[in-house]
């Protein structure tokens, strides 16, 4: 996983070593990176705190239970919503008391 401050976008690897040979848009901010076989190899999320489509990705694409529950780590649609998450930017933070850390 990578995540770029500046451009406010994460990388999620799910497979390391294999070549992406297309990328499919969800929505607009969410690109999941596919081999030649189709299966998901990476996803790139911009704006990663907001609500993005972990669901989808997850039955679209067949990523196994542990990978999901990973995934739903991150996603604000898994009850991160409204908490300091990890990859908000200060000003996008809606709740200051939490006691969760926020990378910088």
């Amino acid at each position: 996983m990578s995540y770029d401050r500046e451009a406010d976008a994460l990388e999620i690897r799910l497979v390391d070593g294999v070549a992406v040979d297309r990328t499919e848009q969800l929505e607009p901010g969410t690109m999941v990176d596919l081999d030649r076989r189709g299966r998901a190899v990476a996803i790139e999320l911009i704006r990663p705190a907001r609500p993005w489509p972990l669901d989808e990705i997850v039955e679209r694409f067949h990523v196994d239970e542990e990978t999901a529950r990973v995934l739903a780590s991150f996603s604000a649609t898994a009850g991160n919503a409204g908490n300091a998450y990890p990859f908000a930017r200060p000003e996008e933070l809606t709740s200051a008391a939490s006691s969760e850390p926020v990378l910088t």
